[in-house]
């Protein structure tokens, strides 16, 4: 892969630091996701200044923000302009699971009789699961399956995720009534229009980019995928073996040099099939696990030149483990971009270990790449 296209990546996705809003990088980068500590340090790698208050007010306060399981059925966040977009694009995906759970357990009007029990303990206010739990105090199937219940809910904009209860590492989620929260109805959009305009959100952050980058990337069919290219740019319809398509003029700003630290599934990683872009191919094995999971990866001038991982709460601990052995300034430069994390997270103070060369994700028991340095240092 050039580094022409790895520079267009580069800075679409924000990494130049020129913009100090989370709601614009959020938007540039096709939405970050949306678990928690992922989407505090997706935004300190991309943004000039953050701290973990910039973020927080966009969520909860201006509500410009919206958690919502939207690609390939994962937590994003969304800015809400284009949130009615990605809900009708991405909604079969979102609630195919939950669907196929409930099936067969409870009966659709049993589903929609206790959905709307859901919306009126809701009324007005946000509560936790547990509280909707004790409020509803539901026996046998519905007790058994009341959080796929709300998930399906949540997923087909009936609920959204509100608040978040617990420290910035929590996923313990609020709900409210959609429109209790957003002071409107999610706004319908024909299906098949909202993907072309997805395509096309996706090529401004992403492109050039393939039918199977965006199919691989949005979680849609290849049907789906293509059609939604094919009309977000009639004239040139990509394959993997044919040409790019991008939206406008690409950029072709050199690589911003320096350090910075990806979290697990920072969208940067995630975002091509082609992962060349960023990651070398001697390095995809200690970078994605066997279910495409990316976890947390050093990047230096545009490149994963090795894993990181961040522990504690108050005071932090930071791991590193290069793939090659790193020169003093690159050192320095991963210090600097501790502190940074320490200061956006309102940490106390912030260690860093060294460790050797980890070994391949894709030979790791399941979900180590959450902790990718676990049994290293």
């Amino acid at each position: 892969m050039s580094r022409d296209l790895a520079a267009i990546h580069w800075v679409r996705q924000g990494f130049d630091r020129s913009e100090d809003d989370p709601v614009s990088v959020v938007d540039a980068a096709g939405g970050i996701y949306g678990m928690a500590p992922t989407c505090y340090l997706s935004l300190v790698a991309r943004l000039g200044r953050f701290e973990r208050a910039d973020l927080d007010r966009a969520l909860y306060e201006t509500r410009e923000l919206v958690r919502v399981r939207a690609m390939r059925a994962s937590l994003y966040m969304v800015p809400r302009q284009i949130l009615p977009v990605v809900v009708a694009a991405t909604r079969d995906l979102a609630v195919r699971g939950f669907v196929a759970t409930l099936r067969g357990v409870l009966g659709p009007a049993e589903v929609d009789r206790w959905a709307s029990r859901i919306e009126d303990v809701l009324d007005g206010g946000d509560l936790a699961a547990a509280d909707i739990r004790r409020a509803l105090a539901p026996r046998g199937a519905v007790a058994d399956h009341l959080k796929y219940l709300i998930a399906l809910m949540a997923a087909e904009g009936r609920i959204v995720r509100a608040r978040v209860q617990g420290s910035w590492r929590s996923n313990r989620f609020t709900y409210s009534r959609w429109e209790d929260w957003l002071g409107e109805p999610l706004r319908a959009i024909d299906g098949e229009q909202a993907r072309v305009r997805l395509a096309r959100w996706y090529l401004d952050g992403y492109g050039p980019a393939t039918v199977d980058d965006f199919r691989w990337w949005s979680g849609l069919t290849a049907a789906a995928a293509r059609a939604a290219m094919r009309s977000a740019d009639p004239d040139d319809v990509p394959t993997a073996q044919g040409p790019m398509l991008a939206v406008g003029e690409p950029r072709r700003d050199p690589p911003a040099a320096g350090v910075r630290l990806l979290p697990v599934w920072d969208t940067a990683l995630i975002g091509h099939v082609d992962r060349a872009r960023v990651v070398a191919q001697d390095r995809h094995a200690h970078v994605y696990d066997r279910h495409g999971n990316a976890t947390s990866v050093v990047l230096v001038d545009g490149a994963a030149a090795g894993l990181w991982q961040l522990d504690g709460l108050d005071s932090l601990a930071v791991r590193v483990a290069p793939f090659d052995e790193f020169d003093a300034p690159t050192w320095l430069a991963i210090g600097d971009e501790a502190e940074r994390i320490a200061g956006a997270l309102g940490a106390e103070g912030i260690a860093i270990e060294r460790c050797p060369r980890p070994p391949p994700l894709l030979t790791a028991p399941r979900n180590r790449f959450l902790s990718p340095l676990a049994d290293v240092c």
